[in-house]
């Protein structure tokens, strides 16, 4: 193909583009798409002379405009057809218990019949405004406690994240978290639900039960809700979780990592809190690992007595513990972290806090850069309240059928408390 004929495609490639474009505004596009078909065609043709004839064939008779796709229903398709508000028919397309069993179902029937589905990036402009509103008329959240008068947050750190983790991120979404203590504030369920209700509150957050099992009697019917760990024993309530099966098998594998055959673990009465994972993942590992010794972890609160009989009996070069005070006991008979034995914290979030009750300075500064897991509790704080903010866009309310359990990671830290085995 020469020059010429390069140039001849070219000036009726530009032309049927112009007349490809003007076809599309008078409804006729089919039949040029033919003509512009066929000038890629060209490209395979041996002689310009065989395109032209192609190109001059006559148009088809029976050739008529493309099927455009018909027009998407909207909301204020509804309206017309239902007679009813906007407002009305959004909150019955949402399920929402303020419009009557038998709106909402008028309202389905018809946005079925009709075809009518939500436009999801309609729905991300709405978020979208939702999360950058400067005010919000009322608290949209609720953190629901039942923690006695002695019981201060500060001083539970993981506790305390979960509320800064979650406030933080409720506002940024838009919302306004509101602390309720039912104890302290001498709320029962029935009157709280009804406070909540009064205030506009959608959701509640619910962090760990200070006791084991402990109720709220809250209606939850009424709201969306989520709980972090196991400790709140409502069955079918979605939760968000430390992975802690992971995080003690990977401590316990990083500790072994170190050489460390002999490695004790200080559960301290958490075993039900987290429905047993911390043993079945130390029996896992012992059961991974034939070279290490069957240390028997000590699983319930302990006195100093039976503390010092459990290590001198089994003599562990590390321990993988929560807490710290048990390091008092040992630095009375004259041994040292880092120096006479090893040690990964399961909860750095909680470090300084634990180290502030070691009464003496030098044992202390022992544990300052401790080796251990981070539980990622302010990260868990806020993805508790993305995970509800899906509940309360989706209108879900009750506690689901299938209840989620969303479960985070921990990182792994490397300190000083936790040498190879061979430095001691």
């Amino acid at each position: 193909m020469g020059s010429s004929d390069v140039g001849w495609i070219l000036n009726q490639y530009t032309r049927s583009l112009a007349l490809l474009l003007l076809g599309y505004w008078n409804g006729h596009s089919a039949e040029y798409e033919r003509i512009f078909a066929q000038l890629f065609c060209c490209l395979n043709t041996t002689t310009s002379e065989q395109f032209a004839r192609s190109l001059c064939e006559p148009l088809s008779e029976t050739s008529s405009p493309p099927t455009m796709p018909e027009k998407r229903p909207t909301l204020r398709d509804l309206k017309r057809e239902l007679n009813l508000s906007l407002s009305t028919i959004s909150l019955a397309l949402k399920d929402n218990p303020k419009i009557s069993e038998a709106t909402r179902k008028r309202v389905r029937d018809t946005a079925d019949r009709m075809g009518y589905v939500p436009d999801p990036r309609i729905s991300n402009v709405m978020g979208y405004l939702k999360a950058n509103r400067s005010e919000n008329p009322g608290a949209s959240l609720a953190f629901v406690t039942k923690y006695p008068e002695e019981v201060q947050l500060e001083k539970h750190p993981i506790y305390h994240n979960y509320l800064l983790g979650s406030r933080e991120r409720a506002r940024e979404l838009g919302y306004n978290l509101e602390y309720f203590n039912m104890m302290r504030e001498g709320l029962s369920g029935k009157r709280l639900t009804t406070v909540l209700e009064s205030r506009g509150i959608e959701g509640i957050i619910v962090p760990p039960v200070y006791t084991i099992h402990d109720q709220l009697d809250i209606d939850f019917d009424k709201f969306a809700s989520i709980t972090f760990g196991y400790s709140f024993d409502a069955k079918n309530i979605n939760r968000v979780s430390l992975d802690h099966f992971s995080a003690v098998l990977h401590s316990l594998e990083k500790m072994a990592s170190k050489g460390h055959r002999r490695i004790g673990f200080v559960m301290d009465g958490m075993k039900e809190r987290v429905q047993f994972r911390w043993k079945a993942a130390y029996l896992m590992f012992i059961d991974l690992y034939k070279d290490q010794y069957k240390i028997p972890p000590i699983e319930q609160k302990y006195t100093k007595e039976a503390f010092l009989n459990w290590f001198f009996e089994h003599k562990p070069t590390a321990i993988l513990s929560q807490r710290v005070d048990w390091a008092e006991f040992l630095y009375e008979e004259g041994l040292l972290c880092g120096k006479d034995y090893g040690f990964a914290s399961l909860s750095l979030d909680s470090a300084k806090v634990e180290n502030a009750k070691l009464s003496c300075p030098k044992l202390a500064s022992r544990f300052k850069d401790a080796a251990g897991l981070h539980q990622n509790s302010h990260y868990t704080g806020r993805y508790a309240v993305e995970l509800l903010a899906q509940e309360i866009a989706l209108n879900l309310r009750g506690f689901p059928r299938v209840p989620k359990v969303t479960l985070i990671n921990g990182d792994w830290h490397d300190g000083p408390t936790l040498n190879t085995i061979e430095s001691f």
